[in-house]
């Protein structure tokens, strides 16, 4: 899996939801039987206007 995270992160993306549905499809990908995910991705600083300390993604799904 860590292999698979070191993959995705090596591409930059603008959006922390590509990254999430990249991850989520390698991972699908990988554990073809995968019955439940549970990813979150947080970026401190993000550039954004304003003072924000971090922004996160997340997703949670059940596959059948």
């Amino acid at each position: 899996m860590l292999d698979i995270c070191k993959t995705i992160f090596q591409n930059p993306q603008p959006l922390l939801e590509t990254l999430l549905f990249e991850m989520e499809l390698a991972l699908l990908t990988a554990f073809p039987d995968t019955k439940y995910l549970n990813i979150s991705i947080r970026k401190k600083n993000p550039p954004l206007s304003g003072l924000v300390d971090s922004s996160m993604v997340g997703l949670e799904k059940k596959y059948d």
